[in-house]
């Protein structure tokens, strides 16, 4: 041991190489973390991207069957829409009305 040194740069070298092995050690780590992130982050782009298509293949189905309705049911459906015009003509009027 050289008796040159004081012993805080003694103590300084000790931790130096602690953070060093420290480092060195949580790498690997890292890295693997990043990589699980990265296929949760892809496979969380693939559900959302499979959802959409599914919703937009119902919302499809729905406008489909919406306009076989009306062609089947024309007085019905000017009687529904009639109805649920009034409906929402009349919760506006009771929330627009002054109290």
């Amino acid at each position: 041991m050289n008796t040159n040194i004081h012993p805080a740069e003694m103590a300084v070298d000790r931790l130096v190489g602690a953070v060093d092995d420290m480092r060195d050690s949580a790498a690997p780590k890292l890295q693997q973390l990043a990589a699980k992130a990265d296929a949760l982050m892809q496979r969380g782009t693939e559900v959302l991207r499979d959802q959409s298509d599914h919703v937009r293949l119902q919302a499809r189905r729905a406008s489909d069957q919406t306009v076989e309705f009306i062609r089947e049911e024309p007085v019905k459906s000017v009687l529904i829409a009639a109805a649920a015009g009034a409906a929402m003509l009349a919760v506006v009027s009771l929330l627009l009305r002054p109290r």
